[in-house]
């Protein structure tokens, strides 16, 4: 059985990233607890590969509606959040404490 419904479920599983910044913030926290297991700097590198990732890909979204209706807000919310880590990298670096 073919489910052609997929496209849909994946928009939706990631629509959040689409969201307004308050919302996205609020979910990069909530997955930060689930990843509670792993220090700051091992969250800070992996997070930031994979927004990469989601960054480097020609369209986040799978459908016109995501296309239309998210992308440009997610790709907004994911590289101010890249730029955060970079930021925060930096400031370790230097010995400061970032939030």
């Amino acid at each position: 059985m073919v489910c052609y419904c997929l496209p849909d479920l994946l928009d939706l599983d990631l629509a959040i990233l689409g969201d307004t910044l308050e919302v996205y913030q609020e979910y990069v926290s909530k997955v930060r607890k689930e990843y509670a297991h792993l220090t700051d700097k091992e969250w800070r590198k992996s997070r930031a590969s994979w927004i990469k990732s989601i960054l480097d890909r020609p369209f986040i979204y799978y459908t016109d509606w995501g296309n239309t209706k998210l992308e440009q807000k997610a790709r907004q919310n994911l590289f101010q959040e890249l730029q955060h880590i970079k930021l925060t990298n930096l400031a370790v670096k230097n010995g400061r404490k970032m939030n």
